[in-house]
């Protein structure tokens, strides 16, 4: 994937220097310092954030992890099942991908266009997956995730991006209908398995129980309340996708499928904090603080993001009336800031995921709830 964006992009910044069309990137050129190659160098720059944030996420995971097996070793007999089990790979990996988030990030405004926007997103996709498997490792550490189906899950909903890119603009309501019906299909299934805690072979009786179970307002649900949750989600997806049909004139296609994706991680994090309010677990003062900051940062970030400053959706020449000045320094425009703070969004993201369960380090595993 690496060295088919890097081509990619080589080949569009080739033709645009050789042949002087500004046409073929779309630039904010009231707003665009070029450095060498780089026609403009402030938006590859302002990617730096997610790197440097990215090797800090992994020093404090280093950090964690080695007081951890240090404490371990002191006082084995007391942490003998007790506390969420600590599995640190993931967090590890989740700093890395916000690294390469950076690069790939940096790799798309070379020459940011259409044909290589997915790159940007790609490991956006990957962070959203990586987030969703560690919540859910919290507290089901007996189901371990196949890396080979995890990774190959990661490819298929990159490749069917691709795919949806390049039809999107011939036939959008068709592409973006086999959008619903597949997500309609896959958070139906996943929250199928959620609602039986993921104790469930697939065979005839386990459908005909899935059929009595999902009926509404049916009297012979085993668990009400964690079904009306489910559901609620499972309905909010299905709006969703609903409105990503109606809209396609004005939402990408790539951007639609990373909405879908950060929209069940939020869900997915929305429902594990309500849930351990609702069993009264005790909290530690960094995840009660930092979902103010998370806030605060992603809605900074998401208002200038939404401050498009181009779209290669229109022509070259409507895009250009959404260029605007410098708003930073002279140097950045409001996209670099929202690198600046989309970086530190899922930096304090990953330390609240990181925090959330230390209040219940000291109980026993027989008083921690499944959920």
């Amino acid at each position: 994937m690496f060295s088919c964006t890097c081509a990619c992009v080589h080949i569009h910044t080739q033709l645009a220097t050789s042949s002087g069309e500004e046409d073929l990137c779309y630039y904010n050129f009231k707003c665009s310092h070029p450095v060498g190659v780089l026609s403009s160098f402030n938006n590859v720059w302002s990617n730096v954030g997610y790197f440097l944030l990215g090797v800090l996420f992994i020093i404090v995971t280093f950090i964690r992890e080695t007081k951890y097996t240090r404490l371990r070793k002191q006082k084995r007999p007391y942490f003998e099942k007790r506390g969420i089990p600590q599995f640190f790979g993931i967090y590890y990996a989740m700093g890395l991908a916000l690294i390469l988030e950076g690069v790939m990030s940096s790799l798309y405004h070379i020459c940011p266009t259409n044909a290589n926007f997915q790159f940007d997103t790609a490991f956006m996709f990957i962070i959203a997956g990586l987030i969703l498997t560690k919540v859910f490792q919290n507290r089901h550490p007996d189901i371990h995730t196949n890396s080979f189906i995890a990774f190959f899950s990661f490819a298929v909903v990159i490749f069917f991006t691709l795919l949806g890119i390049h039809y999107d603009q011939r036939n959008p309501v068709a592409v973006r209908c086999s959008l619903l019906a597949i997500t309609v299909f896959m958070v139906a299934g996943f929250f199928t398995s959620f609602y039986y805690f993921h104790r469930w072979k697939l065979s005839k009786a386990m459908f005909i129980k899935v059929f009595e179970s999902w009926k509404f307002f049916s009297c012979k649900l085993l668990h009400p309340i964690r079904f009306f949750k489910l559901f609620g989600v499972f309905v909010i997806n299905v709006i969703v996708a609903i409105v990503a049909i109606i809209g396609n004139k004005y939402i990408d296609f790539a951007t639609t499928i990373l909405t879908f994706f950060l929209l069940n991680v939020m869900l997915f994090l929305s429902m594990y904090v309500i849930s351990k309010m609702c069993y009264r677990e005790p909290w530690t003062l960094p995840p009660m603080v930092l979902p103010i900051v998370v806030c605060g940062l992603w809605a900074a970030a998401l208002y200038f993001f939404m401050n498009s400053l181009t779209d290669w959706k229109l022509t070259p020449a409507e895009s250009r009336h959404l260029n605007r000045p410098c708003s930073l320094m002279g140097f950045y425009d409001d996209h670099d800031i929202w690198h600046f703070l989309s970086a530190f969004a899922l930096f304090f993201s990953f330390l609240f995921i990181m925090t959330l369960d230390d209040g219940i380090a000291d109980w026993q595993w027989k008083d921690i709830h499944v959920f």
